[in-house]
């Protein structure tokens, strides 16, 4: 009897260690990258079986698709369950790890980065926000063996105190109190707002290379065995990147074909969709990740392929679904200053309407003068403008302040306060009109600036 009761306080004692270590690694877990709590993190708060999707990867992912914007065209509950440099051998881990509370979600994995190279950094986004499970100590041994992580190197991932322990000095409150942000998980960071990338390379391609190594393959049979013997509901997608990061093609394509050669169902959202929207003049931040132009077409091409092929119920203003009508509304919010509120109607979208070329964009001391080249094939246009630095947000977000027929290629502006200095910014677009619906074209998103200054 004696034994047995030592026996229990050992195991109580074990089970509070381990409930105290969850705790305090959760507040000391890296600061370099807090979106990850939002999409790993704040994962294990969704109610029991309540999406009906979850998509999975590197920042090829979160970088392409906004869970409030699919919410709010198509009412679909998508989850972004992704990190930096998410490398592939994961997915099947992580799949394990969302059944546990979405088992009938379709499992969406992106092959963008089928390669093995990936640092510790990568390894903790996706390991420090995880809870301790069987499934974890798996996942964290599979990922050191494939990066080739050996001896004391391993502890750091097992025992993140060890890494993390010095950062009692500098913990904020912010630390002790990590919660959604609301917009569930869709990215809203600085250079995925505002960023453009800007270069003399054009082209999106899928370009050849030489065949990836043994390794690859191992690894997706893992995976595809894997969702096979569990009966997994999965899709795979590819997601367009800029030229040069075509050096990873290769692998790609590899990873592509065999997928398809199994039987399992590729997206291919370049090659399969042609001519898909994407300008990658203005819809990049960098070469390998949309900004939020690009992840708007990106979220509304992947929308429309699931709506379409699986059979996911519109839950718009269902009754438990209140937090994800409340995440569109509030991410419409944070975008408002970069995007142009017609950008999130996708459906009405044509892109052969060309932009237009302003020819003057002046303030003369009284009135903002804008002039530009008419835009072929349009029959009329929009001016919206928005207020530079400004912590308003009603000023800084983009509104409509004109509408004008085909041949008025020109706007004046006198609509400023008084003794007052401002900048503002400019975007027309032109617009067609089929059955009664406007056609939005082409257009450039930054537009024009043109300062305002009053005495």
């Amino acid at each position: 009897m004696k034994v047995f009761r030592k026996f229990i306080k050992a195991a109580a004692f074990v089970l509070a260690f381990i409930l105290l270590f969850s705790a305090v690694s959760g507040v000391l877990v890296s600061p370099n990258d807090y979106r990850n709590y939002q999409w790993v993190g704040a994962f294990y708060e969704t109610e029991k079986n309540s999406l009906d999707a979850v998509y999975m990867g590197s920042s090829a992912v979160y970088a392409f698709w906004c869970p409030a914007i699919g919410w709010e065209q198509n009412g679909i509950a998508v989850w972004n369950y992704t990190t930096p440099r998410q490398p592939l051998v994961a997915a099947k881990y992580i799949i394990e790890e969302c059944r546990k509370t979405q088992k009938d979600a379709l499992y969406i994995v992106n092959l963008n980065r089928v390669s093995m190279k990936y640092d510790n950094t990568a390894i903790h986004f996706l390991l420090d926000y995880m809870p301790f499970s069987m499934n974890k100590l798996l996942l964290t041994e599979k990922l050191c063996k494939t990066a080739g992580i050996e001896g004391e190197d391993k502890l750091q991932y097992f025992v993140p105190l060890q890494l993390y322990h010095t950062r009692w000095s500098s913990l904020t409150a912010k630390d002790f109190s990590y919660k959604p942000d609301g917009t569930m998980g869709s990215p809203q960071y600085s250079g995925f707002l505002t960023g453009v990338f800007e270069d003399e390379v054009q082209d999106v391609v899928t370009s050849e290379g030489e065949e990836p190594k043994q390794v690859y393959l191992d690894i997706l049979n893992d995976l595809l065995d894997y969702c096979e013997e569990n009966e997994v509901n999965v899709l795979f997608t590819v997601n367009p990147q800029i030229a040069e990061e075509a050096k990873r093609q290769s692998e790609i394509n590899f990873a592509k074909e065999h997928v398809i050669s199994r039987g399992f169902k590729v997206v291919d959202f370049y090659t399969d969709f042609g001519s898909n929207g994407i300008d990658t003049t203005q819809d990049y931040y960098n070469m390998s990740h949309t900004n939020i132009h690009g992840a708007i077409k990106m979220t509304a091409l992947l929308s429309k392929y699931l709506v379409e092929n699986y059979d996911f119920e519109d839950k718009r203003g269902k009754e438990g679904y209140e937090d994800w009508d409340m995440a569109a509304e509030k991410y419409r919010g944070i975008i408002a200053s970069s995007v142009v509120p017609i950008e999130l109607e996708t459906e009405n979208r044509d892109y052969s309407i060309p932009d237009v070329e302003f020819t003057e964009s002046i303030f003369d001391g009284e009135k903002v003068c804008l002039s530009w080249n008419g835009s072929e094939k349009a029959e009329g246009y929009k001016v919206y403008r928005r207020m530079e630095n400004t912590k308003d947000k009603e000023k800084a977000a983009f509104v409509e302040v004109a509408s004008l027929g085909a041949e008025e290629c020109y706007f004046t502006d006198t609509d400023f306060e008084e003794d007052s200095k401002a900048t503002f910014n400019y975007v027309v677009v032109p617009f067609r009109t089929q059955d009664g619906i406007n056609k939005w074209g082409s257009f450039r998103y930054k537009g024009v600036s043109v300062t305002v200054e009053q005495e």
